[in-house]
């Protein structure tokens, strides 16, 4: 995972995650490392080939993502 800080006032997080597992994984680290009230804003990009797993993704993301 790669936490980009250029002075932001936010933090930039940039990981890929292969699995619905993965993607699971991470989430649960980023939320880890922010403060309580803290936003997760996240941006997914999966190959129209595998609709199901997409699917699967946004139903993580949107557990976790504000």
């Amino acid at each position: 995972m790669e936490r980009i800080q250029e002075g932001q006032p936010f933090t930039i997080f940039i990981e890929s995650a292969n699995t619905p597992a993965q993607l699971e994984k991470i989430f649960r680290h980023i939320r880890k490392l922010l403060p309580k009230d803290s936003k997760i804003f996240g941006v997914l990009s999966q190959s129209q080939k595998k609709k199901s797993l997409e699917e699967k993704l946004m139903r993580i993301s949107m557990r976790y993502c504000d």
